[in-house]
């Protein structure tokens, strides 16, 4: 799919798709790996707001009934805002834009001091992320008042806090932020690498809404309701208390 920290939201939306589209189409695994050990980028400085961590994630969506139920995904595109991450360099030809090193903090840096900067800054990336959420929880049916937690792209706790929970009008404590600092930014895999860890420490249990948001170059951004069904039989809250 190759849409960058959003990956997974994309696959999701593809592989409903799919199965939605013929009764023979039974289930579709889904998975993202990323390793930053590349020379094209300095994972520790890559970006101000975060560091860079290698992992793999693997989800199956299936017709039939399980633990949770995909209840709504959603995503939109700002063209207006491609070259924010993608620097000064040509389109074409095709690497003829290629950097030394990527370096996200230094061509957003570019990007807003140069003309093709939007007047009206993040304004529009916050209505159109604020718009995205509400079709999103529309269509899931619920309201944020039922969320139970939330998971953003990992990163400081400014940017959780700032481009995540203060917009949803939640607080930090309902975030995945605590369990995203200790990993750092995994790429595609970080909210379902959080989705896994609330289940198994039986943070999440039956009736649970689970609200993903991410975002991507492009720029992308990306929302998806997941409601939990049951709590899986592999989940710390199935497990006996000590006496």
């Amino acid at each position: 799919v190759r849409q960058g920290c959003m990956g997974m939201f994309s696959a999701l939306e593809l592989a409903a798709g799919h199965l939605m589209a013929s009764v023979d189409h039974e289930a579709a695994l889904v998975t993202s790996g990323d390793n930053f050990t590349s020379e094209l980028l300095e994972r520790w400085r890559f970006s101000p707001h975060f560091v860079m961590g290698d992992a793999g994630s693997a989800v199956v969506l299936s017709r039939r009934e399980g633990f949770a139920r995909l209840k709504s995904v959603n995503a939109i595109t700002l063209p207006g805002y491609e070259a924010m991450h993608r620097g000064p360099g040509p389109l074409f030809p095709p690497g003829a834009g290629l950097p030394g090193k990527l370096d996200f903090g230094d061509s957003k840096d570019r990007w807003l001091d140069g003309p093709d900067r939007d007047p009206a800054g993040p304004l529009k990336l916050v209505a159109a992320q604020d718009e995205l959420i509400s079709r999103t929880l529309d269509e899931a049916g619920i309201t944020m008042d039922e969320v139970t937690r939330v998971a953003y792209a990992n990163g400081s706790r400014e940017r959780v806090e700032g481009r995540a929970m203060i917009p949803l009008g939640l607080p930090m404590s309902l975030s995945t932020w605590e369990q995203g600092r200790t990993v750092g930014h995994i790429g595609a895999s970080d909210q379902v690498v959080a989705l896994e860890q609330l289940l198994l420490s039986g943070e999440l249990r039956r009736g649970d809404h689970f609200l993903m948001l991410g975002v991507g170059p492009g720029l992308n951004i990306a929302c998806a309701v997941i409601e939990i069904i049951e709590t899986p039989h592999w989940s710390a809250a199935h497990q006996p208390t000590a006496r």
